[in-house]
């Protein structure tokens, strides 16, 4: 398996985790999961690893696992607002 495939097995798991983790904390909260929420939460953490990332002098690697997601990101937000 090559490098970039594993780094994009790091940030699904890591989407996912977060996914499964907000669903849950929406559920014993008593209101539904949201998108936005979530997409939020997200975008939180990105910033987050970041500057962990710049502080630790890894910040190859974080751009490297989060590529896709800030690209895309920006997308969904555009589709995600018009509906």
């Amino acid at each position: 398996m090559g490098k970039k495939r594993k780094t994009d097995f790091h940030l699904l798991n890591h989407l996912l985790i977060l996914a499964k983790q907000h669903i849950y904390l929406c559920l014993n909260k008593g209101y539904p999961p949201s998108l936005k929420t979530y997409l939020t939460k997200v975008a939180l953490i990105y910033q987050i690893e970041m500057t962990t990332a710049e502080s630790n002098g890894k910040r190859t690697f974080h751009d490297v696992k989060w590529k896709k997601f800030s690209s895309q990101y920006v997308i969904c937000m555009e589709t995600y607002l018009f509906f």
